[in-house]
């Protein structure tokens, strides 16, 4: 995910959101997805990892995880399974 490349981080986030000249299903391809994705793949797999790397679209999948979920992540960050690469934000 590259924040404000050609689009903002609404749009990105949006479940409807078409980017500039593609046509595929958003619902696939949007943040929110690929976070919720990475999530069930580390805690079904304690072998993987995964690096983020641009912290707002990982804050707003954050902030509207439920308790039980938020406290998983921030075990996964602690086991090293989860990294944040950079911390920055665009």
């Amino acid at each position: 995910m590259d924040a404000f490349w050609l689009n903002t981080d609404d749009e990105l986030k949006s479940i409807n959101f078409v980017p500039q000249g593609f046509l595929y299903n958003m619902n696939q391809r949007n943040s929110k997805t690929i976070f919720n994705s990475m999530y069930a793949a580390l805690v079904d797999n304690k072998l993987r990892k995964y690096f983020v790397t641009e912290i707002v679209f990982f804050k707003d999948w954050y902030d509207y995880l439920p308790l039980d979920k938020k406290t998983r992540v921030k075990q996964l960050l602690m086991d090293g399974q989860l990294d944040i690469a950079n911390g920055g934000w665009v």
